[in-house]
């Protein structure tokens, strides 16, 4: 509710630093349920602002990304659970039953930081975390049915990188899972 507002003042840097000391506390508590709960409507809300503001765009989609990184990594499990990956609440801010222009625009933005963030290889060293990550992105590809190729093609190379580098059988078989799914909706 608050996005148009934002999008549309004087906002200064001021206002984003208010936001980050808000929504970026140093010290996060594990089963902060209320963080849970309510981080799925914000990021919805900052993405709209982000795309409706011609002003303060960089500085908001900046924010966003900010936003998305720091709760991915915190959230996201050190060994791969579904339970925990299917409610995540990144991932639950970014599903919708029918797409729209803003699902998708949060979309992007959240398998850009995946991409840019956590499925960087070292060298031929595989990212931490690697089999919760490619679940995460399983389950957001699997859950929107997105069929704007240039958003499912974004995390193509990733992908095939983890099939040609990694032997492990549960990131195998997570990386084709996701693979087949992108090339399904390309071809549809």
């Amino acid at each position: 509710h608050w996005s148009p507002l934002l999008a549309t003042s004087k906002a200064q840097q001021l206002l984003f630093r208010l936001v980050d000391g808000l929504l970026l506390p140093h010290h996060l508590p594990q089963q902060d349920r209320a963080l849970r709960d309510s981080l799925p409507l914000f990021l919805q809300g900052l993405s709209v602002a982000s795309s409706v503001s011609q002003l303060q765009s960089s500085c908001l989609k900046q924010q966003l990304r900010s936003v998305i990184h720091r709760y991915l990594d915190h959230f996201l499990p050190a060994a791969p659970s579904m339970g925990v990956v299917a409610n995540h609440p990144v991932l639950l801010g970014a599903c919708e039953a029918a797409p729209t222009p803003q699902g998708a625009s949060l979309r992007r933005t959240i398998l850009e930081v995946l991409c840019e963030r956590f499925l960087q290889f070292k060298s031929r060293a595989p990212p931490p975390r690697l089999s919760s990550v490619l679940m995460f992105l399983l389950e957001l590809l699997r859950r929107n049915g997105d069929t704007d190729v240039s958003l499912l093609t974004l995390p193509l190379p990733s992908l095939l990188r983890c099939l040609m580098l990694v032997n492990e059988p549960q990131v195998r078989k997570t990386s084709t899972d996701a693979l087949q799914l992108v090339v399904e909706r390309c071809a549809a």
